[in-house]
């Protein structure tokens, strides 16, 4: 089959924090899965900083990823439905540092999980009995689990935490002026066996 290579650098971009290419467009060329970011935005590496969504967004085009259409397109390509458009669902937004109100994405959404795993194939993840543990200023994460007897913690948390089981909804702890902070996408392949909450 096809192999790639992604390769990362950074320059100075003055209308841009970063771009990247997409394998398909570019196929044989030797810019396919480049990822380039800006000097300025470099420097914002951790998670949770512009920078770090930056990255994990040019990142997800030179796996293949492409910008979804608004559901207002009308030339007959699939679309993204405005109440799905979150930073939940895909990093794949156009975020702006307004939009985002300083709550960066720190990790693939879970529709671009989705299509990762469509571009280039299922491998059973998670199949333990694992435990995803939420606690007061957890950042946001997508929960891609294939087996085991999961447990959803939230015990620790001194706010309210609202979860959904249901795959590919979104759950949430505590309220910021956005309605959610400490997001949680699951996508779970079977049946969670537990959940902790505190009393």
């Amino acid at each position: 089959g096809d192999t790639g290579q992604l390769k990362f650098a950074i320059n100075q971009q003055t209308a841009t924090r970063g771009y990247s290419f997409i394998p398909d467009a570019n196929k044989g060329d030797a810019k396919s899965g480049g990822v380039w970011l800006d000097v300025e935005t470099a420097a914002l590496m951790q998670p949770g900083q512009e920078g770090y969504y930056v990255l994990l967004h040019e990142l997800a085009h030179a796996l293949g990823l492409q910008h979804p259409l608004n559901e207002s397109d009308t030339s007959g390509a699939t679309v993204l439905l405005n109440s799905l458009a979150t930073s939940t669902n895909t990093l794949m937004l156009d975020i702006s540092s307004s939009s985002a109100a300083g709550v960066w994405p720190t990790w693939f959404g879970g529709f671009d999980l989705q299509a990762l795993r469509a571009l280039y194939g299922t491998r059973s993840f998670g199949m333990g009995n694992d435990v995803y543990a939420w606690a007061d200023g957890s950042p946001n994460m997508s929960i891609l689990d294939d087996g085991g007897i999961d447990t959803l913690d939230a015990s620790t948390a001194s706010i309210s935490a609202t979860i959904d089981l249901r795959p590919g909804k979104t759950s949430s702890i505590g309220l910021v002026p956005s309605n959610f902070v400490g997001k949680c996408v699951i996508r779970l392949c079977h049946r969670t066996e537990d959940l902790r909450f505190c009393s």
